[in-house]
C-alpha cells in the first residue's frame, strides 16, 4: 500500500501560540511527512494571501485543506440565511485551496449548537456545499463528527443514500462513538477519501476522555485492527495525522515524526 501520510497544521498551531501561520514556515523541513493539512482558522483570512505566497516560495506541499470549522454550525442551524454563511465559507476556503495547491477539503457537515438534530436538512445541506466545491475542482469530504442525537457513521449512510461522495473519517470522532470498526467495514473501500488518524482513551461517549489529545498507539484504540482492515480494502488514499502538541513558540516536531512513523509502519 503507498499511502500519502500527512500531518495536520492544527497540530502545532492553537491558542498558546496565537495560531501562527509562520510556524509551518519555521519548522515544515524538520517534520517528516508527504505534506501538510492546511487548518483555517478565523484570524488566518487577514493576511492569507501573503501566507499563502510565504507557503509557496518554500515549496511547502499542502494537498489538504481543512475548512473553516464553523461550516458546521451554520449548517446545523436552520434558515437561508446560514446555509448563505456556509457557502461563504466554502466558496472563500475553495479559492485557498487552490491557491496553496489542495485538491481536497475536509468540512465540519454539523456542529453546535444544534448538532444533527434537523437531519435531512443536514443531507441536503451537505449535498450543497459537495456540489460547489465540484466547481472549483475540488472535493470536498465531510467528516464525521462528533453529533449528539445520532451518530456520524449513521448521519453520513443516511446521506450515501440519496448521493455519492466521500467522507473524512476521523479516527477519535468514530471511537468515541465507539463505532469504529463499524465505519470501516460500511465506508471501505468506496466512501472514504481522507483519514484523520488520533487516538482515543475512554468509554463510548465519554467527554472527559474525549479531551484528553493523544498519539497513535498511546490511546485505545486497536490500530492492528485498523491497519488490517485498510489493507482488506485495499485502501490507497491519504492521510493526516490530527494529534495535537501545542507550543508557545516552537513545534514538537519529534513527536510528530514518531507518530508519522507508527502510521507508515502501520500501512507497510
Amino acid at each position: 500500500m503507498k499511502n500519502s501520510v500527512y500531518i495536520s497544521t492544527g497540530c502545532f498551531t492553537g491558542r498558546v501560540n496565537g495560531r501562527d501561520p509562520h510556524l509551518l514556515s519555521r519548522f515544515h523541513d524538520k517534520m517528516i511527512c508527504d505534506g501538510f493539512e492546511l487548518m483555517i482558522f478565523e484570524d488566518l483570512y487577514a493576511d492569507i494571501e501573503n501566507t499563502v505566497k510565504e507557503y509557496r516560495s518554500l515549496g511547502i506541499k499542502i494537498p489538504v485543506l481543512h475548512m473553516n470549522k464553523n461550516t458546521g454550525d451554520f449548517c446545523s442551524t436552520p434558515g437561508d440565511d446560514n446555509l448563505i454563511a456556509a457557502l461563504d465559507i466554502v466558496k472563500r476556503d475553495c479559492e485557498i485551496a487552490l491557491a496553496v495547491g489542495a485538491t481536497k477539503c475536509v468540512f465540519h457537515p454539523w456542529g453546535i449548537p444544534d448538532s444533527d438534530k434537523y437531519p435531512e436538512m443536514l443531507y441536503e445541506r451537505m449535498e450543497i456545499l459537495v456540489e460547489e466545491g465540484k466547481k472549483y475542482g475540488l472535493t470536498l469530504l465531510p467528516e464525521n463528527c462528533v453529533c449528539t442525537n445520532s451518530t456520524p457513521l449513521k448521519n453520513l449512510q443516511n446521506a450515501l443514500t440519496r448521493y455519492p461522495f466521500s467522507v473524512t473519517a476521523d479516527t477519535r470522532a468514530s471511537a468515541f462513538h465507539g463505532e469504529t470498526n463499524e465505519t470501516l467495514d460500511a465506508l471501505l473501500p468506496d466512501s472514504v477519501g481522507h483519514f484523520h488518524i488520533i487516538d482515543y482513551e475512554g468509554a463510548p461517549g465519554d467527554w472527559t476522555a474525549r479531551k484528553a489529545i493523544r498519539q497513535p498507539g498511546e490511546g485505545g484504540i486497536d490500530w492492528d485492527a485498523f491497519f488490517a482492515r485498510l489493507k482488506k480494502h485495499s485502501y490507497n488514499g491519504t492521510l493526516t495525522l490530527e494529534s495535537s502538541n501545542i507550543l508557545p513558540d516552537t513545534v514538537d516536531f519529534a513527536t510528530f515524526n514518531k507518530s508519522v512513523e507508527f502510521i507508515k509502519k502501520g500501512l507497510e
